[in-house]
């Protein structure tokens, strides 16, 4: 019986460590969208958006906002925004409440309305998550321009941790291939750029455990 002693003292001890100690615990993905005070007038800027309430998960909420100190007439966006899809997954792109008036809610391959009174809307969120380029345009076919005074929510952008790291989030500016303008005119016309600058101010958006 004593050769039989040293097998069952090795069972039992590792029997004794099999408990939940020794598994792996993977914590979940935070994320975190940082930007400082832009300032300038007129102006096109990111911030937090005040729906972003949840600081634990790996979704942060970004609104792209207009501020024009003087009154500020406009018939189309368009914006350009660059980040690193290895990071970050565009959620969403949120414009159901556009100055210009509502867009289909979800869209993200292809251009839409509403209906015949509301803009033409545009997202290639898709294929953003693979190229990290997201474009997006809205543009009135019919009544009036937008008008805004003050500081007004042109869109609301969701973005999804993909993995820990930091993805600067920044608009595209760069001529002659960078976007990111309010313009007037309607289609035949010609649009024309307003010239109001878009100010990424170091955007960024960290992802963690």
């Amino acid at each position: 019986m004593r050769r039989f002693a040293l097998p069952i003292l090795i069972v039992l001890t590792f029997a004794g460590c099999s408990g939940d100690e020794n598994k792996d615990v993977i914590l979940p993905l935070q994320a975190r969208f940082d930007v400082a005070a832009v300032g300038g007038d007129p102006v096109i800027f990111f911030q937090k958006s005040p729906t972003d309430t949840n600081l634990t998960d790996d979704v942060v909420v970004v609104d792209v906002m207009l501020r024009s100190s003087a009154s500020i007439t406009f018939d189309a966006i368009d914006m350009e925004i660059l980040f690193d899809p290895s990071l970050l997954q565009v959620g969403q792109v949120d414009m159901t409440t556009t100055p210009l008036g509502p867009c289909p809610a979800n869209l993200a391959s292809s251009c839409s309305s509403n209906g015949p009174t509301d803009p033409l809307c545009c997202s290639n969120a898709n294929a953003a998550n693979s190229s990290g380029d997201l474009i997006i345009g809205v543009s009135r076919t019919g009544g009036s321009g937008a008008t805004v005074t003050g500081t007004d929510k042109l869109m609301t952008l969701r973005f999804i941790g993909a993995t820990v790291g930091t993805s600067m989030v920044r608009f595209e500016t760069t001529l002659p291939s960078g976007d990111c303008e309010i313009l007037t005119g309607v289609p035949p016309a010609p649009l024309v750029n307003l010239g109001v600058p878009c100010d990424s101010d170091n955007a960024t958006v960290t992802v963690a455990r």
